[in-house]
């Protein structure tokens, strides 16, 4: 019995530091995203578009339908912000072209 306690003791002990870690990288992985949501809101290129966004170890992962713009201003904000350790655009550029217009005869 005092075997087993003093095991598990050990092995507490040595997963607390694995705990802390995984704590502080979720923590990171949320900060990351707040940060790039409020740098998309305010940049005049991304502010109006829908952009998805998930972070995980420091990865981002963009995704939604934008103008070329937007998609070129959103890349720009991530990989700007500190802690990223990439990105992964899955972006979608919407053809902004007017479709032609044929004059009546």
């Amino acid at each position: 019995m005092q075997r087993r306690v003093a095991h598990f003791i050990v092995m507490a002990a040595l997963s607390w530091p694995l705990a802390g870690c995984w704590a502080n990288r979720r923590v990171d992985d949320a900060a990351i995203t707040a940060q790039v949501r409020t740098a998309l809101l305010e940049d005049p290129r991304t502010a109006d578009s829908q952009i998805d966004l998930v972070t995980r170890r420091g990865v981002v992962t963009l995704s939604g339908t934008v103008s070329a713009d937007a998609r070129d201003g959103a890349l720009a904000i991530v990989v700007r912000t500190p802690d990223v350790r990439g990105v992964t655009s899955v972006l979608h550029v919407e053809d902004s072209r007017e479709p032609a217009i044929t004059p009546a005869r």
